[in-house]
């Protein structure tokens, strides 16, 4: 990796010990944003030799502030009277805000050519699922648009059908991991019918996913 790639690394890491430390406060609850922030440095190591490695911590980091910021976890976090919980919030802050800096500057920089994903059947069934799952959490929510799940989920489909490649792909199985754990512990007091459609939605995105990015064997002709 490069070196300003480093940084986007070390930021990540940085916020992922914030997040640690808000975790360390309410151990029975996994803070979302470390799966997210997980996602983003996996991401970018595997991708190590493409632009668009960083592009991972750049749409981790964004969703982390949308979701905090829309339900005000984030600004309560950041105020909290509990020194580890804010301490652990402005860590966090602060790792992404380096990270995504870096990683504007890194993709900017970079020159590199890379070829699409080549499953197409994959990339499909991924793109679907993750439209099936917007269509679930929008039937959860009464139809009301504006929650966070339904349109930002339509249009990570639409970015997976129309951008193919392997980053793309790769921040939509991170999202079915997050939303696929969050969707599992709420099954309770959610809609059986809606609860179906997510699950089934995610799983779709997330199996069709792996599939379209784990590198396919080339038949090698027989010697002799």
């Amino acid at each position: 990796m490069t070196r300003i790639a480093w940084i986007v690394l070390v930021g990540q890491l940085v916020a992922a010990i914030g997040s640690g430390l808000q975790w360390l406060a309410a151990p029975q609850y996994l803070p979302p944003g470390l799966i997210y922030i997980a996602g983003a440095i996996v991401i970018l190591l595997l991708e190590r030799r493409s632009r668009w490695a960083s592009m991972g911590a750049v749409a981790m980091s964004a969703w982390i502030f949308y979701g905090g910021l829309n339900s005000g976890s984030l600004t309560r976090g950041l105020s909290s009277t509990k020194d580890i919980v804010a301490v652990g919030n402005w860590v966090m802050v602060a790792g992404l805000v380096v990270s995504v800096i870096a990683a504007v500057v890194a993709m900017t920089v970079t020159r590199s050519s890379e070829p699409q994903v080549g499953q197409r059947t994959a990339v499909t069934v991924t793109s679907s699922g993750l439209l099936v799952y917007a269509v679930g959490n929008a039937w959860m929510g009464g139809w009301d648009l504006s929650r966070p799940g339904p349109i930002p989920f339509a249009v990570l489909a639409l970015l997976v059908a129309l951008v193919r490649y392997r980053f793309m792909v790769m921040i939509s199985i991170v999202m079915s991991i997050a939303f696929l754990e969050g969707t599992v512990s709420r099954l309770s007091s959610v809609g059986f019918g809606s609860a179906a459609l997510m699950m089934a939605g995610l799983v779709m995105a997330l199996v069709a996913g792996v599939v379209a990015v784990v590198p396919q064997r080339t038949a090698q002709p027989a010697s002799g």
